[in-house]
Parts: C-alpha cells; sequence; structure tokens
C-alpha cells in the first residue's frame, strides 16, 4: 500500500517530525479524543501527512488538496485490509474529511 505524500514529507528527519506532526486530531486538548485507530486501523501516517501538507499549504486550493489527499489515503488504507469493517471505515474517514474541510475552510 502506498500512500500519496510530498517527496518532502518522506525526507522529514526526526525534528523536523516532532514540529509539525501529531497524528489525528489538532493540537490541544482535542488531540487526546480523536483517535488515530478507528476499528483496528490505524490512521496516523494519513493524518501525518495530512498535518504536513496542511502546514505547507499558502492557498485555499492548497487546503483543499491537502484534504482530500488526507481522504484518498484513509481510504486505501481501509482497502488495503479489506474486511467487514470496511464501510464503518469508510464511514468514518467522510466524517474525518468533512472535520478537516470545516477546519479549512476557517484558514487561508
Amino acid at each position: 500500500m502506498k500512500l500519496k505524500a510530498p517527496d518532502e514529507f518522506w525526507e522529514l528527519n526526526d525534528e523536523e517530525r516532532k514540529k509539525i506532526l501529531n497524528q489525528c486530531g489538532p493540537n490541544g486538548p482535542l488531540n487526546s479524543i480523536i483517535p488515530n485507530q478507528v476499528f483496528g486501523l490505524d490512521w496516523g501516517m494519513s493524518c501525518d501527512i495530512h498535518d504536513y501538507m496542511f502546514t505547507k499549504a499558502r492557498t485555499a486550493q492548497d487546503l483543499k488538496v491537502a484534504d482530500q489527499v488526507f481522504l484518498q489515503n484513509m481510504l486505501t488504507q481501509v482497502d488495503a485490509k479489506p474486511d467487514i469493517l470496511s464501510f464503518p471505515r469508510k464511514v468514518i474517514a467522510h466524517i474525518y474529511y468533512g472535520a478537516v474541510r470545516v477546519y479549512s475552510w476557517f484558514q487561508k
């Protein structure tokens, strides 16, 4: 399974990762209640890629692309592990996508 990300994302060192990436959820108290794992599937890497793309975004269009890549990556992860939980995972992926889209509307 290959997730989409800018080449620069894969080249981040540990210090850069620590500054930018925080798995799923925003910085602050909400980060502790928004799970990285959904029905046994860890979306942490999809969230980290989104964090990176979000921080590098300069325009509303960049934010939209970051959010779309986030959804695509989560769905790629679901499709890589097909089972009885695939449908509810896809529903949750769309909920996460909706949440980041709403947040993005209030940025830039």
